[in-house]
């Protein structure tokens, strides 16, 4: 190695170390994490790489995607213990000390992707996705039983419902046309209604007769809520405009009041007149890399009336965290680069300093008025994946960054930032790390802030003690898994949990 070259490493990791300084010493806080499971799990399909987490009130830890792996880890009692298809779906179930209590697969003969979760209070699982197999295993009276069609990318929506143990299907329903639609989130209501949302490119893809929007316009983001034994389809409709858009977060409220957020890229989304922001962003679909506009939406119980619709940010990934907190908060996160973002004079940070920031907004879902809206990250890259409000007000939140300088607190679980691509496997995905975060709104403080060992994809859920569930999916082959990890041999795949001590 010349002198030239050692002296330019030597001053990296000298800039490097002043960074991590500076970082590390901007915000006092008071809460300290440590790893209390971690485990390499399985490996995950990359054609429809969706997956989802979610914590129920006894702090269990649900998980599901989509996989290829023949030697998916299945226990006794799973419903399928073996691979059907090129992919199919899996849904996992791990005690708060990190235990699997059940792992079954979920499949036909073709591929399944983008597979969305959600947790019932009797602890069945709810899982959603698109198919491509004609024999995915669906139950008797349900909605429809009839495998619809296929085409490219994708073919039928599925919706099951597992009994609490994952041994049995409580039901299974198709829901698409003759070409292609898929679906990753699913919500379960306050009177247990389940509602999906996603996209379709069919044209005969059912919309009922209540429906709000009933134009199919060439592919549309679409919302269906079913009766909670899936037998009956109570709504479905279109949401758009004249170009391309997607579904790809739903919550309600106590009154069951339906909120959708996704992208798109219509200039004649309809709007209502209260509307936070009546302009989009003007993006084409050759213009892709430049990303998509987000809307927020409200519909009423029975999806007929559209009671508050907005563009919200825009040249931005799609919102996936979407989540309504009793008495009337709803919270929306996610990131941009729109230099007309909308913020509130109490916000974090008011400029954005990267090629995107994330963003925290919370609204009065009563009367849909913003009440707090900020920028957060650094100087790079950052994006929100996951949002929630804890019990004393505070918020978490959870994501990627790419930014040296993103803002940590001196008591992170991980406050080591790469300096070269070969710190991980070199790629696309060297220099990013997955970040977990809790703000004070109403100080505009940090409480914790860690970045997280990981590299391509976060997903966190907390519990009501304040321990963060979180499921990665990445290339690292030194990921600190603990003693009782399932698998210590490195998959695309790690589950585990965050304990507050």
């Amino acid at each position: 190695m010349n002198l030239k070259w050692s002296l330019s490493l030597v001053l990296i990791l000298w800039i490097s170390s002043i960074q991590l300084i500076a970082q590390t010493n901007k915000s006092e806080n008071n809460v300290n994490y440590k790893i209390g499971f971690s485990t390499y799990f399985a490996q995950i399909d990359d054609f429809g790489p969706a997956f989802e987490i979610f914590t129920d009130q006894k702090g269990n830890i649900y998980v599901s995607g989509n996989t290829m792996d023949k030697n998916y880890p299945v226990t006794q009692n799973a419903y399928q213990k073996e691979l059907k298809g090129d992919a199919d779906a899996f849904v996992a179930k791990f005690s708060p000390e990190g235990k699997l209590v059940y792992s079954t697969l979920i499949g036909g003969s073709k591929r399944e992707h983008h597979t969305g979760l959600t947790v019932d209070k009797d602890g069945c699982a709810y899982l959603v996705g698109g198919t491509h197999s004609s024999d995915f295993p669906v139950t008797p009276n349900t909605y429809d039983t009839s495998f619809n069609g296929e085409k490219d990318w994708g073919g039928d929506v599925y919706l099951i419902k597992l009994n609490p143990s994952g041994s049995d299907i409580v039901f299974s329903t198709f829901i698409g046309g003759l070409a292609q639609e898929t679906a990753d989130v699913v919500h379960v209501d306050a009177k247990g209604n389940v509602l999906i949302g996603g996209c379709t490119g069919s044209s005969d893809f059912p919309v009922t007769n209540n429906a709000f929007d009933k134009q199919f316009r060439g592919f549309e983001a679409f919302l269906a809520k079913f009766s909670p034994d899936g037998q009956k389809l109570l709504f479905s409709t279109f949401i758009g405009g004249s170009e391309n858009e997607s579904l790809t977060s739903i919550t309600t409220d106590a009154e069951c009041n339906v909120y959708a957020a996704g992208y798109t890229r219509s200039n004649d989304w309809p709007l209502t007149q209260n509307a936070l922001r009546k302009h989009g962003e003007n993006i084409k679909d050759s213009e892709w890399w430049k990303g998509t506009d987000n809307y927020l939406v409200k519909l009423d119980e029975e999806g007929s009336n559209l009671i508050y619709s907005s563009y919200i940010g825009g040249k931005s990934r799609p919102v996936q965290s979407l989540r309504w907190f009793a008495p009337n908060k709803l919270l929306l996160a996610g990131n941009t680069n729109s230099q007309s973002f909308s913020i509130t004079k109490k916000a974090f940070s008011k400029d954005n300093k990267g090629d995107r920031d994330g963003f925290i907004s919370v609204f009065n879902s009563e009367e849909m008025k913003l009440e707090y809206s900020t920028l957060f990250g650094g100087n790079q890259y950052d994006f929100i994946s996951s949002a929630f409000f804890l019990k004393n007000g505070q918020i978490v939140i959870g994501g990627e960054t790419n930014s040296p300088d993103f803002p940590l607190t001196g008591n992170a679980l991980d406050s080591v930032y790469p300096v070269t691509d070969s710190t991980y496997n070199s790629g696309f995905f060297g220099k990013r790390k997955f970040f977990i975060s809790i703000i004070d709104i109403e100080n505009n403080q940090f409480i914790y802030s860690s970045f997280l060992y990981g590299n391509k994809r976060l997903s966190i859920y907390p519990d009501e003690k304040g321990n963060i569930g979180f499921l990665i999916e990445t290339d690292m082959t030194n990921f600190p898994v603990n003693g009782n990890a399932i698998q210590k041999t490195p998959t695309s795949f790690v589950v585990g949990q965050l304990s507050r001590k």
